[in-house]
Protein backbone atom coordinates (compact mmCIF):
# COMPACT_ATOMS: atom_id res chain seq x y z
CA UNK A 1 0.00 0.00 0.00
CA UNK A 2 1.21 3.25 -0.62
CA UNK A 3 1.59 6.33 1.75
CA UNK A 4 -1.51 8.93 1.51
CA UNK A 5 0.97 11.47 0.20
CA UNK A 6 2.36 9.61 -2.26
CA UNK A 7 -0.61 8.59 -3.73
CA UNK A 8 -2.09 12.38 -3.34
CA UNK A 9 0.68 13.19 -5.42
CA UNK A 10 0.90 10.19 -8.64
CA UNK A 11 -3.02 10.82 -8.87
CA UNK A 12 -3.64 14.51 -7.47
CA UNK A 13 -6.14 15.45 -10.60
CA UNK A 14 -8.03 11.84 -9.98
CA UNK A 15 -8.28 11.56 -6.09
CA UNK A 16 -10.32 13.18 -3.33
CA UNK A 17 -9.40 13.90 0.08
CA UNK A 18 -11.32 14.34 3.04
CA UNK A 19 -10.72 16.80 5.22
CA UNK A 20 -9.09 16.75 8.47
CA UNK A 21 -11.84 16.35 10.38
CA UNK A 22 -12.19 13.14 11.29
CA UNK A 23 -10.76 11.61 13.84
CA UNK A 24 -9.30 7.94 14.29
CA UNK A 25 -11.48 5.38 16.64
CA UNK A 26 -10.71 1.85 15.17
CA UNK A 27 -7.71 -0.66 16.26
CA UNK A 28 -6.97 -0.42 12.44
CA UNK A 29 -5.89 3.59 11.22
CA UNK A 30 -5.12 3.14 7.55
CA UNK A 31 -7.33 1.21 5.76
CA UNK A 32 -8.75 1.17 2.02
CA UNK A 33 -10.90 -0.89 0.03
CA UNK A 34 -13.87 -0.46 -2.57
CA UNK A 35 -16.33 2.09 -1.33
CA UNK A 36 -20.07 1.84 -0.31
CA UNK A 37 -22.11 4.53 1.16
CA UNK A 38 -25.46 4.63 2.80
CA UNK A 39 -27.12 8.12 3.79
CA UNK A 40 -28.79 8.16 6.94
CA UNK A 41 -30.00 10.98 9.66
CA UNK A 42 -29.87 10.10 13.17
CA UNK A 43 -31.15 6.26 12.60
CA UNK A 44 -28.39 3.42 12.16
CA UNK A 45 -30.70 1.10 10.74
CA UNK A 46 -29.62 0.99 7.75
CA UNK A 47 -26.01 0.79 8.70
CA UNK A 48 -26.53 -2.37 10.41
CA UNK A 49 -28.33 -3.84 6.85
CA UNK A 50 -25.09 -2.84 5.44
CA UNK A 51 -22.41 -4.61 7.91
CA UNK A 52 -24.62 -7.35 8.54
CA UNK A 53 -23.63 -8.27 4.64
CA UNK A 54 -20.36 -10.11 3.72
CA UNK A 55 -17.81 -6.65 3.73
CA UNK A 56 -15.27 -8.04 0.78
CA UNK A 57 -12.33 -5.69 2.83
CA UNK A 58 -14.88 -2.92 1.26
CA UNK A 59 -15.21 0.50 3.16
CA UNK A 60 -18.68 1.34 4.60
CA UNK A 61 -19.09 5.59 4.40
CA UNK A 62 -22.22 6.58 6.03
CA UNK A 63 -23.12 9.73 5.21
CA UNK A 64 -24.85 10.86 8.50
CA UNK A 65 -25.20 14.33 7.07
CA UNK A 66 -22.84 15.75 9.72
CA UNK A 67 -24.80 15.39 12.58
CA UNK A 68 -24.23 15.37 16.49
CA UNK A 69 -27.08 14.34 17.55
CA UNK A 70 -26.70 10.46 18.05
CA UNK A 71 -24.27 8.10 17.44
CA UNK A 72 -24.60 5.88 14.20
CA UNK A 73 -21.80 3.25 15.42
CA UNK A 74 -21.00 1.63 18.52
CA UNK A 75 -19.16 -1.41 19.73
CA UNK A 76 -21.46 -3.98 18.30
CA UNK A 77 -22.19 -2.79 15.17
CA UNK A 78 -18.18 -2.72 14.86
CA UNK A 79 -17.44 -5.89 16.11
CA UNK A 80 -19.78 -7.12 13.64
CA UNK A 81 -18.31 -5.12 10.70
CA UNK A 82 -15.25 -7.02 11.73
CA UNK A 83 -16.72 -10.87 11.36
CA UNK A 84 -18.13 -9.79 8.36
CA UNK A 85 -14.67 -8.36 6.48
CA UNK A 86 -15.33 -5.05 6.09
CA UNK A 87 -11.72 -2.99 6.04
CA UNK A 88 -13.14 0.26 7.35
CA UNK A 89 -15.95 2.60 8.28
CA UNK A 90 -16.09 6.17 7.95
CA UNK A 91 -18.94 8.19 9.44
CA UNK A 92 -20.00 11.74 9.06
CA UNK A 93 -21.36 12.18 12.37
CA UNK A 94 -20.67 10.46 15.55
CA UNK A 95 -19.75 6.82 17.30
CA UNK A 96 -20.26 5.89 20.34
CA UNK A 97 -18.49 2.59 22.77
CA UNK A 98 -14.94 4.32 21.73
CA UNK A 99 -13.12 1.46 24.09
CA UNK A 100 -15.24 -1.25 22.24
CA UNK A 101 -14.40 0.00 19.07
CA UNK A 102 -10.60 0.39 19.20
CA UNK A 103 -9.82 -2.95 20.52
CA UNK A 104 -11.66 -4.59 16.59
CA UNK A 105 -9.90 -4.98 13.85
CA UNK A 106 -11.33 -2.15 11.74
CA UNK A 107 -10.44 1.25 10.93
CA UNK A 108 -12.96 3.79 12.04
CA UNK A 109 -12.84 7.15 11.06
CA UNK A 110 -16.08 9.73 12.55
CA UNK A 111 -16.23 13.45 13.50
CA UNK A 112 -17.19 12.95 17.54
CA UNK A 113 -18.21 10.54 19.82
CA UNK A 114 -21.99 10.90 21.19
CA UNK A 115 -22.74 8.40 24.20
CA UNK A 116 -26.55 8.71 22.77
CA UNK A 117 -28.19 5.61 20.59
CA UNK A 118 -29.84 6.67 17.20
CA UNK A 119 -33.31 6.54 17.11
CA UNK A 120 -34.73 3.77 14.73
CA UNK A 121 -37.31 5.06 12.36
CA UNK A 122 -36.95 1.93 9.95
CA UNK A 123 -38.84 -1.32 12.04
CA UNK A 124 -35.94 -4.19 12.42
CA UNK A 125 -38.71 -6.50 10.62
CA UNK A 126 -39.25 -4.88 7.71
CA UNK A 127 -36.93 -1.41 6.89
CA UNK A 128 -39.94 0.56 6.30
CA UNK A 129 -39.48 4.06 7.63
CA UNK A 130 -42.03 5.28 10.13
CA UNK A 131 -42.71 8.64 11.74
CA UNK A 132 -44.10 9.60 15.07
CA UNK A 133 -47.72 10.13 14.00
CA UNK A 134 -47.27 6.72 11.84
CA UNK A 135 -45.80 4.95 15.04
CA UNK A 136 -48.87 6.29 17.28
CA UNK A 137 -51.35 5.87 14.14
CA UNK A 138 -50.29 2.24 14.23
CA UNK A 139 -50.19 1.44 18.07
CA UNK A 140 -53.72 2.23 17.89
CA UNK A 141 -54.42 0.09 15.13
CA UNK A 142 -52.86 -2.53 16.92
CA UNK A 143 -54.99 -1.83 20.15
CA UNK A 144 -57.68 -2.57 18.22
CA UNK A 145 -56.43 -5.96 16.26
CA UNK A 146 -56.70 -4.04 12.54
CA UNK A 147 -53.21 -3.55 11.95
CA UNK A 148 -51.73 -5.21 8.29
CA UNK A 149 -48.43 -6.61 7.57
CA UNK A 150 -46.08 -4.75 5.47
CA UNK A 151 -43.97 -5.97 3.03
CA UNK A 152 -39.98 -6.01 3.16
CA UNK A 153 -37.49 -3.97 1.96
CA UNK A 154 -34.11 -4.01 1.53
CA UNK A 155 -31.71 -1.25 2.58
CA UNK A 156 -30.85 1.59 -0.40
CA UNK A 157 -26.30 0.44 -0.14
CA UNK A 158 -25.19 2.39 -3.57
CA UNK A 159 -21.78 1.61 -4.71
Amino acid sequence: MLPTADISDKYSDSVRILKPLFRDYGGVKSFSGKVKTIKTLDDNTKVRAALESEGNGDVLVIDGQASLNCALLGGNLAALASQNNWSGIIVNGCIRDQLEIKEEKIGVKALNSNPKKSRRQYTKRNNNRRTKAQSLDNEKKSDSNQSKPTKDKKADIKT
